[in-house]
């Protein structure tokens, strides 16, 4: 013989929880979904029944992480402070200046980009005939290595 279910409170019927908890039969049916205790499940012509007592502290852990329940809705409820958290400090760290948004940056970006471009695209024709009088290699290497350096340094002391 099946041994009944020990119970601390009243046993209920689906409907009648829905009713106690002032909620609807769906919304309960969604409550079961995650994770609320049923004495015993029933079909569609022997509905749920429940523990009024399990389903009330079922219910309170939820609501209140430390009541021993509902760990994902505390871990939910800590992520969303802390997101707010980190939203605070960036908000004040851009009234402060410290924070620029990337799209402010980017036209002057672009800029110097395009500097750098036009100044790297007119080296061969600005080094052409220096370094076609050069013989030595290393002399060469050199002249364009400093050229690079004045294009690199003047996209630096920009900034």
């Amino acid at each position: 013989m099946p041994r009944k279910a020990k119970l601390s409170g009243q046993r209920l019927n689906r409907g009648q929880m829905a009713a106690l908890l002032a909620c609807s039969p769906s919304t309960l049916d969604r409550y079961v979904a995650a994770g609320c205790p049923v004495l015993s499940r029933g079909t569609t012509s022997r509905g749920h029944e429940f523990d009024t007592d399990a389903v009330m502290r079922w219910l309170r852990g939820r609501l209140d992480p430390g009541a021993g329940g509902g760990v994902q809705n505390g871990d939910a409820k800590r992520r969303h402070a802390m997101a707010a958290a980190e939203l605070a400090e960036l908000k004040l760290a851009k009234l402060r200046g410290e924070l620029v948004a990337v799209e402010d940056c980017l036209p002057i970006l672009r800029e110097e980009l395009a500097n750098l471009r036009s100044r790297l695209m007119a080296m061969p024709g600005r080094l052409a005939h220096t370094l076609s009088a050069m013989t030595d290699p290393l002399a060469v290497e050199r002249a364009i290595d400093e050229e690079i350096e004045a294009a690199l340094t003047e996209i630096t002391s920009a900034a």
